[in-house]
């Protein structure tokens, strides 16, 4: 179906089941300080940055820190959660074990820091199956962005019609589409109302990697 002879992988939601300790982090810093999260937190801070939630907390729980010391003690438990137990998403593994042994590039593009990228790598040995990692970050730009997907292709040294993207972000699929990639969609429960679209936008839309690997 795709003329591929290289893959660029998203990161966090697609090759690794890592939204839930994004949605729990905020209720287990506070768990941590004694304070039963209330019913209604995700709902708050769903759209909320680390210092949007640390600000959030200190008018809502009184809380004796500062905004600062706040968003760091979150975002430490999230670290600590790549470090020591995100999981891999289903199947992935053989995934790129069988791009491997065709001898297919493969990066990862994400727009997660690397000290969240790097521990998660290092500890599920990922490491051989990537010839490089790129954080937007490192690129100066998001995922909304062509030149972040072209500029990785680049690095690749291929053009974008002979790389297949592997995204679950709706906005991303859109880009790599426009940039003229073609793009396999993961489905993650975070995706929401964008289900529907990703099935759209998407050259393939799939629950996990499991379908690729019955391909010849």
């Amino acid at each position: 179906m795709f003329c591929m002879k290289a893959a660029i992988f998203d990161m966090d939601g697609t090759l690794l089941d890592s939204m839930p300790a994004w949605d729990g982090v905020a209720e287990d810093f506070l768990c941590s300080l004694g304070i039963n999260p209330p019913a209604d937190l995700q709902e708050q801070i769903k759209t909320f940055s680390f210092a949007q939630t640390a600000d959030y907390f200190l008018q809502r729980f009184s809380l004796p820190f500062s905004t600062q010391e706040i968003a760091d003690g979150i975002y430490r438990r999230l670290v600590q959660s790549y470090r020591e137990t995100v999981p891999l998403k289903p199947y992935a593994l053989d995934y790129l074990q069988l791009l491997q042994k065709r001898r297919i590039k493969s990066c990862i593009l994400t727009a997660s820091p690397v000290d969240l990228v790097y521990p998660a790598l290092d500890r599920l040995q990922l490491w051989p199956y990537f010839d490089f990692v790129l954080t937007c970050d490192e690129l100066q730009s998001g995922k909304e962005d062509k030149q972040t997907f072209l500029k990785t292709a680049a690095r690749l040294d291929y053009a974008p019609s002979e790389i297949v993207v592997f995204e679950d972000a709706l906005h991303a699929a859109k880009t790599a589409k426009a940039a003229g990639f073609s793009v396999i969609g993961l489905y993650d429960q975070s995706i929401g109302a964008d289900d529907t679209m990703m099935g759209t936008v998407c050259d393939q839309y799939l629950s996990s990697f499991y379908p690729l690997l019955q391909e010849e």
